[in-house]
């Protein structure tokens, strides 16, 4: 028996308005299914998905601690990094470690909903062949993190077998470092640390980011932050914000 391959995506209802766009991109070149876990999307945005793929729910989950139950330390640290929205998105960030355990495929390669897939995912699924897991790491991103060094890897494109014991590892991980860890990459990269799985580190231009011009042709264009998402609006009709999620005001 074939191992079945698919993409698995997340979204909010602040969110399900960028499926349409990346649903647009992925199949100019691709045509594994696709599932999407349903972070807390409208109506609307699981029906869209139930026409195109197949809705998911989170099998665990972990609530992110609230900035006034954490040390004013780690406050200021998370706000001087990500500023003070990191509050309204961490619940959304912490679904994620959990959201990977959710994918009917056997391999999965999770993408952001703001990635824009611009060429075929088939060498991610060969990857996976050799590897547990695939993602890049971001080295400009260690200076801030922790003192030992530890890797950090963006977590906008993984790719990963479904029987991995890395994703038990990532569970416990998450459950265990919630509270000092900002983020799904943050938990990512402690999880590969300490865990040692075989990992792939994945070249930039299947996680490119949309402000980096170094590659000509990347097969993925992360359009990560508030700038980013800005810039994909502005790619859009106006028109195309009708009906489909969040209001381009709203965002």
């Amino acid at each position: 028996m074939m191992d079945t391959c698919g993409i698995l995506l997340g979204a909010d209802l602040s969110g399900e308005w960028l499926l349409p766009w990346f649903w647009e991109h992925y199949t100019k070149a691709n045509s594994y299914p696709v599932a999407f876990v349903d972070f807390g999307m409208s109506e609307f945005g699981i029906e869209w998905c139930q026409k195109y793929g197949t809705v998911v729910s989170l099998k665990h989950e972990c609530s992110a601690s609230k900035k006034e139950d954490l040390p004013q330390e780690i406050v200021e640290r998370w706000e001087i990094r990500h500023g003070e929205s990191v509050w309204s998105v961490r619940d959304a960030w912490m679904k994620k470690p959990f959201a990977l355990q959710s994918t009917p495929f056997d391999k999965t390669i999770w993408i952001d909903n703001d990635c824009m897939v611009k060429g075929s995912l088939a060498p991610l699924f060969e990857i996976l062949d050799t590897y547990d897991l695939a993602a890049y790491e971001d080295t400009s991103e260690k200076l801030w993190l922790s003192p030992d060094a530890e890797p950090h890897y963006n977590s906008g494109v993984v790719a990963y077998k479904k029987n991995t014991p890395f994703l038990k590892q990532l569970h416990e991980t998450a459950l265990t470092y919630e509270a000092q860890l900002p983020g799904d990459e943050e938990i990512l990269g402690k999880a590969i640390h300490t865990y040692a799985p075989k990992v792939y580190k994945l070249p930039l231009e299947y996680n490119c980011q949309y402000d980096k011009k170094s590659i000509k042709e990347p097969t993925i264009i992360h359009y990560s932050t508030g700038p980013g998402k800005l810039e994909i609006m502005q790619m859009l009709p106006q028109s195309y914000y009708q009906g489909v999620g969040i209001p381009k005001q709203k965002l």
